[in-house]
């Protein structure tokens, strides 16, 4: 048929709804269809003895994907028609309420007025890839910075002035707390009790000293025994415990990903990033690098392996 047509499709995720509107702006076809390959397929078959098919979407988040990726594969064009331009161009069509059969006409709709939307198309395997790692990492970061003012509000709870003589997000603070985490626990240990259990946790030497000194002096400045002491000493521990695992997660300083075509077929490696918020690290927390034909060490690759992505 010599005609063009327009489809547009509001995304779900577990089903979508497509219509179709011809030159005229005539609605051709409405119907919902399941986040599946097959389905897909068999919309595009539909439409595939028109002249020119112009598709049109709502969102490229991953409820998208795989609706992007048959699309792509059938060389179909796809047109991206934001959220808040379907709000805005949804008082221009017939209809009252929101629905996901109005919402797929008014983006088909839209996009057969509009000619200045964006082109969707397939990003390659790396940009996924790093898309991906470094979208994880964010998380691990985020949670973990949950997790150190969960434990700084504990601790300030029933020995704040402890709270503000270390660093928690580090090894060193973490393992003063794994055995003393309130005043009496620290008042009734010698110097060399406490030197030994830090040193034990591998902290510098040179550092104990001065990390005694404060806890003495935040001791001598709280006599009183708050309500709750005991288990809100044990949950410290846990809460310590937590941090220790995903300050192993972070030392995963490289994953292996694919090499880009661009870079003569060699593999490389990831820089997950060390992070400026984690004190142990220095280089900056969004910093990530490919370096070409990169290798792992034995004790990288078991760390990477960790990583659950």
């Amino acid at each position: 048929m010599d005609e063009t047509v327009w489809v547009g499709i509001d995304v779900g995720r577990h089903e979508h709804h497509a219509a179709a509107v011809d030159e005229a702006g005539t609605v051709l076809w409405s119907r919902r269809l399941p986040n599946d390959q097959p389905a897909i397929e068999a919309l595009v078959d539909r439409v595939a003895d028109m002249k020119l098919v112009v598709w049109a979407i709502d969102m490229t988040a991953p409820e998208s994907a795989l609706l992007r990726g048959v699309l792509a594969a059938r060389r179909q064009h796809i047109r991206y028609v934001p959220g808040r331009v379907v709000h805005s161009m949804t008082g221009a069509f017939a209809g009252e309420g929101k629905t996901d059969a109005r919402d797929a006409v008014v983006i088909a709709q839209t996009v057969r007025l509009r000619g200045d939307l964006a082109t969707i198309t397939v990003p390659d395997d790396v940009a996924i890839e790093l898309d991906l790692l470094t979208g994880h990492r964010n998380e691990l970061v985020a949670e973990r910075t949950r997790g150190i003012n969960r434990l700084r509000g504990l601790l300030t709870r029933i020995f704040p002035a402890l709270e503000r003589c270390f660093d928690y997000s580090t090894l060193t603070g973490l393992a003063f707390l794994t055995r003393f985490a309130t005043p009496a626990a620290i008042a009734v240990a010698s110097d060399e009790e406490i030197y030994d259990h830090l040193r034990g946790h591998g902290v510098r030497r040179p550092t104990i000293p001065k990390m005694i000194t404060k806890a003495r002096v935040a001791v001598a400045a709280q006599t009183v025994t708050l309500p709750g002491e005991a288990t809100t000493a044990l949950l410290l521990q846990q809460a310590r415990n937590c941090q220790d695992l995903w300050i192993g997660v972070f030392q995963a300083t490289s994953v292996p990903v694919r090499s880009s075509p661009f870079e003569g077929g060699c593999g490389g490696v990831m820089s997950v990033g060390r992070s400026s918020s984690l004190p142990l690290w220095k280089t900056a927390p969004a910093r990530t690098r490919a370096t070409r034909c990169g290798a792992l060490t034995a004790r990288q690759r078991a760390c990477a392996a960790s990583i659950s992505l």
